[in-house]
């Protein structure tokens, strides 16, 4: 498992993740939901808040999202 530094982490939006992979809002909290993305391995907020931004790391959620697809 690969866990990212917050100083190592290059992420984007939400809205570009879900344009990237082409996946709606609901999918998006659908994999959080179901623990596919992971906190502090696929995303990070930039705050304390559980409203604040989501910085996904595009490299690690393409990983994710093709061994869901192949299980």
């Amino acid at each position: 498992m690969m866990f990212i530094q917050p100083w190592q982490f290059e992420g984007i939006n939400a809205s570009e993740f879900r344009r990237r992979f082409q996946i709606c809002r609901t999918k998006e909290w659908q994999l959080r939901k179901d623990n596919i993305l992971r906190v502090g391995t696929h995303y990070m907020r930039t705050g304390l808040s559980s409203r604040s931004a989501i910085l996904y790391n595009p490299v690690t959620c393409e990983y994710a999202l093709k061994l869901m697809t192949q299980g």
